[in-house]
């Protein structure tokens, strides 16, 4: 399987085109399916991240893994949008991803 953490495998890490941008990679097929459909009803509940448009890539056949790509935001709410997503896999108990983020 190829990973995107291990770039021997076949993909290539390249930094974050922006300062506040960040991507979650490394989603098994069903743990991305749980965590995008809990990830949408965050945005749409809250006022703060309504205005975010995440860019889900689907896991398919020849990529395994699903992931996540949010851009544009401002350093206050690239801290929120981060600690959402860390309480988002506590509450679904997903152990396995990659999360990048620009410091």
């Amino acid at each position: 399987m190829k990973s995107w953490t291990k770039p021997a495998q076949g993909y290539t890490l390249q930094p974050l085109n922006e300062l506040n941008d960040v991507e979650l990679m490394d989603l098994d097929k069903k743990d991305y399916v749980k965590f995008k459909k809990e990830f949408e009803k965050i945005v749409k509940k809250s006022k703060d991240y309504s205005w975010l448009k995440p860019e889900f890539q689907d896991p398919g056949r020849s990529q395994p893994y699903g992931s996540v790509y949010i851009g544009g935001m401002s350093s206050d709410i690239k801290k929120d949008v981060i600690k959402a997503i860390e309480d988002t896999m506590k509450k679904l108990r997903i152990r396995s991803f990659d999360l990048r983020k620009n410091p």
